[in-house]
């Protein structure tokens, strides 16, 4: 199931990134990337779906919580995806939550998985050194990436 949810999330956004020629700004917004959103709202809850099983299991008893937090804040993001005339607020918010409650699941299950953060940093540093951080739209993108990837890693190791 694990496989199957990397699969999906590596197949969805190579061909968002493919359709809109550019890397996406947020896993949300690869809504905008396919003409209907339903698409997106069933991908993101089909990777969602495929590693709850494995991440209850691998969760300690006494933070099973955590676990399941994590996974109803990304369902809610996905029964909410952008819409670009409203604010999205509940959207952002669940989305951020979702991010540091995994990485909280992260830190319960193998710790050493969060180093992949001290990349992103340095990635950040170097692709922002001569640059505005007008430019760095790309970090939110990077930081779901490591939070899944941290997330798989720990499931699968």
């Amino acid at each position: 199931m694990i496989i199957a949810s990397i699969v999906l999330a590596v197949l969805f956004v190579g061909t968002a990134t493919a359709l809109k020629k550019q890397i996406p700004e947020s896993v949300s917004a690869m809504v905008y990337a396919f003409p209907f959103k339903w698409l997106w709202t069933i991908w993101l809850w089909a990777v969602t779906i495929l590693i709850t099983p494995s991440l209850l299991d691998a969760m300690p008893e006494d933070w099973k919580f955590l676990g399941f937090l994590t996974i109803g804040c990304l369902m809610f993001v996905g029964a909410m995806p952008l819409i670009p005339t409203e604010s999205n607020k509940a959207h952002n918010i669940l989305g951020v939550t979702a991010g540091i409650l995994s990485q909280l699941c992260v830190l319960l299950i193998n710790p050493q998985w969060l180093w992949l953060w001290a990349v992103w940093a340095v990635v950040f540093v170097i692709k922002t050194l001569d640059k505005s951080l007008d430019e760095w739209r790309w970090s939110v993108f990077l930081s779901e990436c490591v939070c899944y990837i941290t997330l798989v890693c720990i499931l699968i190791v």
